[in-house]
């Protein structure tokens, strides 16, 4: 099942984990209350912040985890990516799970005239703020997919499981993706991965 949201700049919403996602959230452009055990994490200036509940918060976009309250923390969002992705990309780790498969919160700049990479899945959702330029993500399955434009200011929450790349053309584009929950290398290391080879 392909399952996205997308919210541009200046609109007000709150959105909510849908019902059977294993690891809830609260996406919002409006000010919130944090409860304790959970955590808000949200974009202040030129800085991301992560702040442990009980908290009020009131940002124009702002991930409330629940059941994961880290110590406090921020990140600037001007230094820039340093590490090399696919296609001529890059990221930066701005906020790092304290324990592998912890929360994170990332930054990912791709040049003009480049895709991300090939149609791809994540086991965790990913809220994806636009910080600079724009692009267009393909969402869906090959089959069955929409191309949503994307620029600054705009918010897209991307389910698990749904396939999706970004692109660019004439311009270049800096986002924030919050992998709400992340990723470890054993996810690989299961049954159906096991014995299965590519024709």
């Amino acid at each position: 099942m392909n399952r996205y949201w997308c919210f541009p700049a200046g609109e007000t919403f709150l959105h909510k984990s849908p019902e059977g996602e294993p690891y809830q959230y609260t996406v919002t452009s409006s000010p919130i209350d944090v409860q304790a055990g959970d955590s808000a994490w949200y974009i202040e200036g030129d800085t991301v912040h992560v702040s442990r509940g009980p908290v009020a918060i009131d940002a124009s976009h702002c991930v409330v985890i629940r059941g994961y309250a880290p110590a406090n923390r921020s990140a600037s969002l001007q230094g820039g990516t340093n590490l090399p992705y696919i296609n001529g990309t890059s990221s930066e780790t701005l906020i790092a799970p304290q324990r592998p498969g912890d929360p994170t919160a990332q930054l990912l700049f791709m040049p003009a005239h480049t895709s991300e990479q090939q149609h791809h899945i994540h086991s965790t959702t990913r809220v994806v703020r636009m910080l600079e330029g724009q692009c267009t993500v393909i969402i869906g399955t090959p089959g069955k997919h929409d191309s949503l434009p994307l620029k600054v200011g705009d918010t897209i929450v991307v389910s698990r499981m749904t396939p999706h790349h970004f692109v660019t053309d004439d311009d270049y584009f800096l986002c924030m993706p919050i992998h709400v929950w992340s990723s470890v290398p054993s996810e690989s290391q299961h049954p159906m991965e096991f014995g299965t080879h590519t024709a």
